[in-house]
């Protein structure tokens, strides 16, 4: 998972409402499941130690009765921004398709903060890649059907199958309104 997206995640879970770091990682654990994410305690005070340094959430001290006082953290205007940034940032492509994958859920659950221009900087390279994929695919199979055996074409057309699918859904988010 990208820095940008574990940053996207933070802030994204102060969206609901201030929290203390712990109810932050309830909530980011019930939000993005550690499918996405394992983020520990401790990283998670880092990152709010960071933002809060950098303007983009607020902490005040909550008394609690026998038990040590607890930060609580609020989303800033500049958070909310910076946020919008992240979410508008296209996901960084190093070729390896299941962990942008992964980032690109992160930025797609949050597209409604961006605008459709935004969000189309963000989609359109996972639409080419994966056009890229089917067509290459398609040739290989093509080219080759003959020669496979039954596991191997079946999984070729498993894989072209999915490259379809995730080419419809890409388009799909790049339709909304």
């Amino acid at each position: 998972m990208g820095k940008n997206e574990i940053d996207i995640i933070i802030l994204a879970g102060l969206l609901q409402g201030p929290a203390h770091g712990y109810q932050l990682k309830q909530r980011i654990d019930v939000s993005f499941g550690q499918f996405y994410i394992n983020l520990s305690t401790g990283s998670l005070y880092t990152r709010l130690q960071k933002f809060e340094a950098e303007g983009l959430v607020e902490g005040r001290r909550e008394h609690q009765e026998r038990l040590p006082d607890r930060k609580v953290f609020k989303l800033t205007g500049a958070g909310r921004k910076r946020l919008v940034e992240l979410v508008a940032t296209p996901v960084e492509m190093t070729g390896t398709m299941w962990p942008e994958l992964h980032d690109f859920t992160v930025h797609a659950l949050l597209f409604q903060l961006i605008t459709k221009e935004q969000r189309r900087r963000v989609v359109e390279p996972f639409i080419e890649r994966a056009e890229r994929q089917y067509a290459v695919g398609t040739g290989a199979l093509k080219k080759y059907r003959e020669e496979m055996d039954f596991f191997t074409t079946a999984t070729m057309q498993w894989g072209m199958e999915t490259c379809a699918e995730n080419i419809k859904y890409f388009r799909s988010l790049l339709d909304a309104d």
